[in-house]
């Protein structure tokens, strides 16, 4: 499915349109840095808002630019309770804008790893924007009766995936709220494949129809007919979370096959192909609030069991598993796949798999307040490893912070 051929140009439709304002603006730089109160690391502070919000690209789809300076983020900073798309120069500290909407907020940002296309929501339709030539073009209308998730472009750029769940009116709010309550009432889950082929969008095809609420569409780095999603919810209900997609088969393959002491989630895609997950065990919902408390889950965690992370393949057979008793919200990895950075409650830690049991160090501080999903810090390696991103409203608003390692 994933070639693109002569029946698939032949039924190409393209939507090109103007968008008011959306002239690229450059901004001064607003680094500084500061010495961890904890550790004695430097931090650098990309970003200096004290009210706004500057969330990075989600860690599974990576902010920063492979091979380049730049960091892509979301921010309302001059359209308040409107995101829209920013990038920050690591060296320079230069702040660019590359979108100008003033109705309606940029969501579930996604990005190529080299930084030329921008995958996006705006208002009622998925959207795609080429950096390189300035080109915005919309990739297909929500349909009705269905909310936007998220959007992601494969490792050879000739398909794009778009998923969308059911409108339930339950909002996932702050904490939480709505968490549960939403899993529980979703019950139509779909995701489209569009052929892609420079800057040009084909007729969609179904890939997927579910009966969950789906989340964490992701394609494979290493092979363009493989993307996997999950069954989004409170890890502790969910009984089987990670799927396998073939889009040349469309076959769906479980992956980890959940016992019912399992609660699995977090999962992305390894730098060479293999899937990260994080199992906690028994009572554990896979959140955090601002009270440093989970918001559904209520049983005791059983005490014998060990939660750890594991390594699974392309077929969904787990490889590795490596026990971490003081588990973190969030984990990345380096292109080795031999080091994990963590948040816990209050610091970023990294943990080395290649002791036994696997080491933990603290970082640094980042104080973020968990209210919320944009104030989770996500830390995310740079492609060379040599830098690690969070954020944090440690300072009011939410804001980009780099740690060179």
């Amino acid at each position: 499915m994933h070639t693109y051929n002569e029946n698939s140009q032949r039924r190409l439709r393209v939507f090109i349109f103007e968008v008011k304002g959306m002239l690229r603006k450059t901004y001064p730089s607003e680094k500084s840095t500061y010495t961890d109160e904890r550790t004695g690391a430097t931090v650098t502070r990309l970003t200096n808002s004290k009210t706004s919000r500057n969330v990075p690209v989600y860690f599974t789809e990576n902010a920063f630019t492979k091979g380049g300076e730049a960091i892509f983020f979301i921010s309302d900073r001059d359209t308040p309770g409107v995101d829209n798309i920013f990038s920050v120069d690591m060296k320079t500290g230069a702040i660019t804008r590359h979108t100008a909407y003033t109705d309606r907020p940029v969501t579930h940002l996604s990005k190529d790893p080299h930084s030329r296309y921008m995958l996006y929501n705006h208002h009622n339709a998925a959207m795609i924007l080429d950096l390189k030539t300035g080109a915005e073009k919309e990739i297909f209308k929500t349909p009705q009766g269905f909310k936007s998730g998220r959007i992601s472009l494969n490792c050879d750029q000739t398909l794009i995936g778009v998923l969308y769940n059911e409108d339930v009116q339950v909002e996932h709010g702050l904490n939480y709220t709505g968490f549960a309550e939403k899993m529980y009432r979703v019950k139509r889950c779909v995701i489209y494949m569009f052929p892609f082929c420079e800057g040009e969008i084909g007729e969609p095809i179904v890939a997927v129809r579910d009966t969950c609420e789906g989340g964490h569409l992701q394609f494979s780095p290493v092979t363009p007919h493989l993307f996997m999603y999950c069954h989004e919810g409170p890890w502790h209900l969910v009984m089987q979370r990670i799927y396998l997609v073939n889009t040349e088969t469309l076959d769906i393959l479980p992956c980890f096959r959940q016992n019912k002491e399992d609660s699995v989630g977090h999962e992305f895609w390894t730098r060479n192909g293999l899937i990260f997950f994080d199992n906690r065990g028994p009572g554990h919902d896979g959140t955090i609030t601002v009270n440093r408390t989970q918001a559904v889950a209520t049983e005791t965690p059983t005490a014998d069991f060990v939660p750890y992370a594991g390594l699974a393949d392309e077929t969904g057979t787990v490889l590795k598993t490596y026990p971490l008793p003081h588990y973190c919200n969030h984990y990345h990895g380096n292109s080795q796949n031999t080091l994990l950075v963590g948040d816990e409650a209050d610091d970023l830690v990294l943990i080395d798999l290649t002791k036994s049991p696997p080491e933990l160090k603290t970082l640094c501080h980042h104080g973020t307040s968990w209210n919320g999903q944009y104030t989770h810090c996500h830390p995310t390696f740079s492609w060379d490893d040599k830098h690690l991103l969070f954020a944090s409203d440690r300072e009011g608003g939410i804001n980009l912070y780099l740690v060179d390692l």
